[in-house]
């Protein structure tokens, strides 16, 4: 650490020197440097060693340690002096105690004011406090596996067991490799129904890397992992869910695809694998043997890695570790280690927590600042409040002062009213963050990992109780200056409440209703780019008619083959055109939107023109499909026809072409009859062309694509997805399937029957969230900027009641007096949008990865919200305006 940085404390060591401003004085005198540098350097030591986020972790917990037992000092102190000149005035407050129970008096005459000032905080306070939930579940929280920072994965998507082999033998960074290959099966021969459930094959030493343990029974054994699986162990939730939790599962055999497995274990309940490395929720655990034939392939990539540091290694060491290992392996095993053009496929070597936590860390920390500005906003609304009731509490404070009360005693009177306020305020936001939480949990599509550590739990208590208490002395430290400073002789005269004072705090106010429209409207242009960008995601084209279209995703695993998988295929099908109103029934391996269901995609082979040279390959898409497909999904058809029953018997196989894949291959020539060549010499012929399909999502690319006879590419897949397009409703058809196909096999898993827009819908899940609550926070924060402008306009009005009846009694028309109000709420307002759109421009270059199809400059979007945050702030201020004009001068002249 340099001389400088030493010299300069951190924002952290900053905000634990203000806060040890409410201890009592001779601590601070005696303590508080010192207690600040101890901070300070543990806090730069935590942060070098463990993180920023550890760092914070640790600031947050002293913050908030200093705070409460600062106050509770202050709480039992008898005669503390809270006057610098003790000489110049000797008054002394007996103790906190006192200004709190004033306090509560004070602010039971006024129960309105009361309940909606505390209302608008635990608006502010109980959001941010259910976003903090989540990113400390999320971001802040270590990783739930012994020594986590220690803890690696292996990125570039899946390995070979033989790849891990060689690694464990020649890499010294890493201590301990573990693998796992994540699969979907059929559980069958017990008495529940039929179930896909989510399988991790896993190798020897991945339960030791991440520390699992058993809560009933025990984990695999070294010589279980040898040959064959013969064992298993249960997830707590399917121990749960299909045998009732039964204590005597131990033991017994259960039906694995077409594997019998005696359960040994029973896994505990707060154990998860990383999602890094298990893509769906592991239902059953099974070891594996890396050394099987099947393994013994080094481009058969299966296998998802975490690992664990030796002892004495960084992250740093293993990357240019691996990095030489990169090098070695393209020069040992070319064919699998080098891409077309020669390039090294490299193994990028990341922490665990980056790559579970990495991706939605940005969209976190944009949700952090958006309901911190939403918080910013209902302080400035409680701050404006507070103003005006320091206006009508002028006289009060000047007879107070009168009696001897010094400016010092005034100010902690009135903080303490603030902070009383803002834990009241943060007591029903908690209440508040309860619910957010269990709506985020009721609605998160499963965007953001580890939403099991998401909870309002003592940590987050902890944090809303240090903002509470900084959020009361936020709002509350200007009006209590303000009405501090009040001139008792002044005050006191008869009239002399619209003196110079009361312009000061007429400007303070317009500077708030600046800031609330500053601050809304960057929430409201934040969450308009995101809707914006939302609906034109929604609003591409999918390539065929997607109504009245119910899938179903089947996996045809052992003991189907390929003849037995095609007889089963062919009758289910005959039998799903018998259901009434059934207009089309197609299938194949994939459908569109496959992805977002979570299913198998198709492979991709690179495909050229029959004896053209090498460099006209392109990477095709290929989708194995039933006859009739394009036709029962409604894609049109550029030039051609569909594939037709009889085609798996025609050489070279017919194949029908994207109009994409038809461009880049053929130009402008006539693709139909032409031959293609793809996957090592198969050939096809081109006899048809269809309008391209978004076959993955709205936002992915159109990539080429052709589809070719089911029965001849694709009965030696597994998989089988059906589509049937249908006249009848939702809940007539799918008993129909379900009864069709356990007709034809009882113990066949149904996982999935959705319909084609539930599919579609499901693709923009994770947008349409982040939307949501966006949007939520927008609203909420343009009903606070509204009302705060309403609120500024109406006291300004109250406190002008006689300026207005005497411009009036002068021979001033209603008119005037209304364009009056309204010139300074247009001219506030103004100001207001002009700092919010420069502000705003400012932010959303940190959304531009969100946006899809609009700029996070677009123009329509931003003058479309200012033109909104214009009409509400005049609709605002029009209703304050047009009571000025009602202003009865002679009443208002008899009453003066």
């Amino acid at each position: 650490m340099t001389g400088h940085e030493r010299s300069t404390p951190t924002t952290a060591a900053r905000l634990y020197r203000m806060i040890l401003g409410v201890s009592p004085r001779d601590f601070r005198s005696e303590y508080g440097d010192e207690a600040t540098a101890v901070f300070d350097r543990m806090y730069r030591e935590r942060r070098a060693e463990r993180g920023g986020a550890a760092a914070w972790r640790f600031a947050l917990q002293s913050l908030s340690y200093a705070l409460t037992a600062g106050l509770a000092e202050r709480w039992q102190e008898p005669g503390l002096d809270l006057n610098d000149d003790s000489h110049a005035n000797p008054q002394r407050w007996t103790s906190m105690r006192h200004d709190f129970k004033y306090a509560v008096r004070s602010l039971s005459k006024r129960p309105g004011f009361a309940a909606t000032v505390v209302l608008l905080l635990a608006t502010g306070i109980g959001a941010a406090t259910a976003v903090f939930s989540v990113v400390d579940g999320v971001l802040l929280r270590t990783l739930p596996y012994p020594e986590p920072d220690r803890l690696v994965y292996l990125d570039n998507g899946s390995h070979s067991a033989l790849d891990i082999q060689d690694w464990q033998r020649e890499v010294e960074s890493i201590e301990t490799w573990g693998g796992l290959w994540f699969d979907r099966l059929a559980i069958t021969g017990d008495d529940g129904p039929p179930d896909q459930v989510g399988i991790a094959n896993v190798t020897a030493d991945l339960f030791g890397v991440l520390g699992a343990r058993s809560t009933m029974g025990r984990l695999f054994t070294g010589d279980e992992h040898v040959g064959d699986p013969t064992v298993a162990v249960l997830s707590q939730r399917l121990w749960r869910d299909r045998w009732g939790s039964d204590p005597d599962m131990l033991g017994r055999d259960i039906r694995i695809g077409d594997r019998t497995l005696t359960v040994v274990g029973i896994m505990a309940p707060d154990f998860r694998p990383p999602r890094a490395i298990a893509r769906g929720d592991v239902d059953v655990w099974i070891p594996i043997d890396l050394r099987r034939p099947s393994m013994q392939d080094r481009g058969h990539h299966v296998l998802q890695l975490a690992a664990r540091l030796t002892p004495g290694y960084t992250l740093e060491q293993a990357q240019a570790e691996m990095r030489v290992m990169n090098e070695l392996f393209a020069d040992r095993f070319p064919d699998h280690r080098r891409a077309r053009d020669g390039t090294i496929v490299t193994t990028p070597v990341l922490s665990l927590r980056e790559a579970e936590v990495g991706s939605v860390q940005g969209t976190l920390v944009m949700l952090l600042g958006a309901v911190g500005l939403l918080l910013l906003l209902a302080c400035a609304n409680v701050a404006n409040l507070l103003l005006a009731r320091g206006a009508d509490r002028t006289r009060e404070v000047a007879l107070r002062t009168a009696i001897g009360a010094t400016r010092r005693n005034v100010y902690t009177q009135l903080t303490s009213e603030s902070l009383l306020l803002s834990l009241a305020g943060g007591a029903v936001g908690v209440a508040f963050a309860f619910l957010g939480v269990k709506l985020y949990s009721v609605l998160e599509p499963g965007l953001i990992p580890r939403t099991e550590t998401v909870s309002v739990d003592l940590r987050v208590l902890g944090f809303a109780t240090l903002i509470s208490l900084l959020t009361g002395l936020l709002f509350g430290i200007v009006p209590a200056l303000q009405a501090s400073r009040v001139e008792a002789n002044a005050a006191l005269k008869e009239g002399s409440s619209h003196s110079t004072g009361s312009r000061k705090r007429a400007r303070l106010q317009g500077s708030l209703v600046v800031s609330e429209v500053a601050l809304s409207l960057v929430l409201l242009t934040g969450a308009g780019l995101l809707f914006h960008s939302f609906m034109n995601l929604t609003g591409v084209e999918a390539g065929f008619e997607s109504s009245n279209l119910v899938t179903v995703e089947l996996q045809l695993d052992e003991p189907y083959d390929e003849t037995t998988r095609g007889q089963f295929a062919d009758e289910l099908m005959r039998r799903l055109r018998a259901i009434p109103q059934t207009r089309a029934v197609v299938a194949g391996n994939t459908l569109p939107f496959q992805y977002a269901s979570g299913g198998n995609c198709c492979w991709r082979s690179s495909t050229s023109i029959a004896g053209a040279a090498e460099d006209g390959d392109i990477p095709m898409s290929m989708y194995p499909v039933t006859a009739g497909y394009l036709s029962g999904l409604e894609v049109p058809l550029v030039a051609g026809r569909d594939l037709q029953p009889g085609d798996e018997d025609v050489e070279p196989a017919p194949a029908v072409i994207g109009q994409h894949a038809a461009e880049l291959l053929f130009g402008d020539e006539n693709p139909l009859g032409r031959t293609l060549e793809f996957s090592g010499g198969t050939l096809a012929t081109v006899v048809g062309v269809a309008s391209d399909v978004r076959q993955q999502a709205f936002d992915r690319d159109i990539t080429p694509n052709m589809y070719l006879p089911w029965e001849t590419f694709g009965r030696d897949m597994p998989f089988l997805n059906i589509a049937i397009r249908t006249d009848l409703e939702e809940g007539a058809v799918m008993p129909a399937i379900r009864a069709a196909i356990w007709d034809l096999d009882a113990d066949l898993p149904i996982p999935d029957i959705v319909t084609m827009e539930g599919r579609m819908s499901r693709s923009v899940a994770d947008e349409r969230f982040i939307s949501f609550i966006l949007a939520s926070f927008a609203v909420v924060s343009l009903l606070l900027a509204a009302g705060g402008v309403y609120a500024t306009f109406l006291y300004s009005v109250r406190q002008r009641v006689r300026e207005m009846g005497i411009r009036l009694a002068l021979g001033a028309r209603r008119g005037d007096v209304v364009q009056l109000v309204l010139r300074r709420g247009f001219l506030l307002t103004a100001f207001g949008i002009g700092i919010g759109l420069v502000a705003a421009a400012a932010g959303a270059r940190v959304m531009g990865t969100m946006m899809f199809g609009i700029s996070p400059h677009d123009p329509v979007t931003y003058g479309v919200v200012a033109g909104l945050m214009a009409l509400v702030a005049v609709v605002a201020c029009l209703v304050p305006a047009l009571r000025a004009g009602r202003t009865d001068p002679m009443e208002t002249l008899r009453t003066e």
